[in-house]
């Protein structure tokens, strides 16, 4: 291998001839009209340093022959340096593009896992957080009162009370405004029961004639007004409360 490397050389070998003529790099500089450091670049075979190929060729003849050396030669030992040197700074840029490349591929695993794990962990808690009942409407923005299919009462209990009709004519009116996720379950008059799954932003307005019993999934999750005064609701979020109204 060495002995390869060494029948490579082109700098080593003009400098080599110039030396033993004791001619310096300022005269060769100077009648080739070449940069000394250019000079000293060749000289040191640093191809990383050096200019176009077919100036290096052109600049290895000049000087080959300024100093009465073979030109050629000169060349043909670049030419194979060269290609040495090529094979060599791909063979070690590989590897690292190899481990770039591993890397990244990781990287897009390990994020693809943890999206994986994160929407799994979403669709548990959403089925944690459902009504029991499997059969919830779907609520508009804007839900006018009774648009919604009326259903069997649920087995959570919801006692209604009395009232007397007579002496409470008027309509009962309650309106509801989603802030976060949650189930209801409304009975109205002690008879219909509605069920309802709503996102933020959902709005409800339901009458009643005589009562409104409410089975809430989240007590944070609803801001209600009965007869346009405000209700307060007691409980933690994604607490389940009971509420009668009046």
């Amino acid at each position: 291998m060495k002995k390869n490397i060494e029948s490579m050389a082109f700098g080593r070998y003009l400098r080599d001839i110039r030396i033993k003529k004791d001619i310096s790099l300022d005269d060769i500089s100077q009648s080739t009209r070449i940069l000394k450091s250019t000079l000293l670049t060749i000289e040191n075979e640093d191809h990383a340093k050096m200019p176009a190929r077919i100036f290096v060729k052109s600049f290895l003849r000049a000087y080959a022959e300024d100093i009465g050396a073979d030109g050629e030669k000169a060349v043909a030992h670049y030419e194979i340096s060269r290609q040495y040197w090529i094979n060599n700074t791909r063979a070690g840029a590989n590897p690292s593009r190899g481990k770039e490349n591993g890397f990244w591929t990781r990287l897009i695993i390990g994020l693809g896992m943890l999206i994986g794990v994160i929407g799994l962990s979403l669709y548990l808690e959403s089925l944690i957080r459902v009504t029991p009942s499997q059969n919830t409407n779907f609520v508009s923005k804007d839900i006018m009162p009774h648009e919604t299919t009326e259903k069997a009462v649920s087995k959570t209990p919801l006692i209604p009370v009395a009232r007397d009709k007579k002496k409470h004519p008027e309509k009962l009116l309650l309106k509801i405004t989603t802030i976060e996720p949650t189930w209801l379950k409304v009975v109205i008059d002690g008879e219909s029961v509605r069920e309802y799954s709503l996102k933020p932003k959902d709005r409800l307005a339901l009458e009643a004639s005589t009562e409104f019993n409410l089975l809430i999934g989240n007590a944070r999750g609803l801001n209600l007004t009965f007869n346009n005064k405000p209700v307060i609701i007691t409980g933690k979020s994604q607490e389940v409360v009971t509420l009668r109204l009046p």
